[in-house]
């Protein structure tokens, strides 16, 4: 910012420095804070030159906790006070591939993916994201992965239904006065 000059009581020019991770909350004559304090656009009476330091108060941290929602592992919470990438995914789940974390267990929340980048406005539990998906195997080829939620849910229904159903037959005109 430019020195502001003047020789009648005037306001202060608006603050335009920005500080990550802190919030402005005005001036002082001493960097410490321990002199005179003016509000951002106070009004100065410019009988003397001063030099105004900025004041900066942190903004409040939050933390980011990791649930493995029946997954295996350990990850430590990640706590902090400006956008930050989340700590990549450390749980394992045998069988199956992470995809992604979300604010819900059931994946009906917020989806956020691996090392995506999080305000850390809020405090938050982040889980793998909704059902694990089945990682293909030599036994268990790509499109039989990717389809098993369906077939363990169609396996685990009771059919009350025949699996066929019969085919009509086609009447066939018999010749007249044929007999069988």
């Amino acid at each position: 910012m430019a020195p502001q000059t003047a020789n009648v009581p005037t306001a202060l020019t608006a603050n335009a420095f920005t500080y990550t991770g802190y919030t402005f909350q005005g001036w002082n004559t001493a960097a410490d804070g321990s002199g005179t304090a003016y509000a951002d656009e106070a009004v100065y009476d410019f009988a003397a030159d001063v030099t105004l330091y900025a004041q900066w108060t942190a903004l409040p941290s939050h933390t980011v906790t990791f649930d493995a929602n029946g997954g295996d592992g350990a990850m430590a919470p990640q706590t902090a006070n400006v956008p930050t990438a989340l700590t990549a995914n450390a749980f394992t789940y045998t069988g199956y591939t992470f995809q992604g974390w979300n604010t819900a267990a059931d994946g009906s929340g917020t989806a956020y993916a691996d090392e995506a980048v999080y305000d850390f406005a809020a405090d938050v539990t982040l889980t793998p994201s909704g059902p694990p998906t089945p990682t293909p195997s030599p036994t268990m080829p790509a499109p039989a992965a990717a389809s098993a939620e369906r077939l363990l849910r169609r396996w685990s229904t009771a059919r009350t239904e025949p699996r066929s159903r019969p085919y009509p037959l086609a009447a066939t005109a018999s010749p007249a006065g044929a007999t069988a």
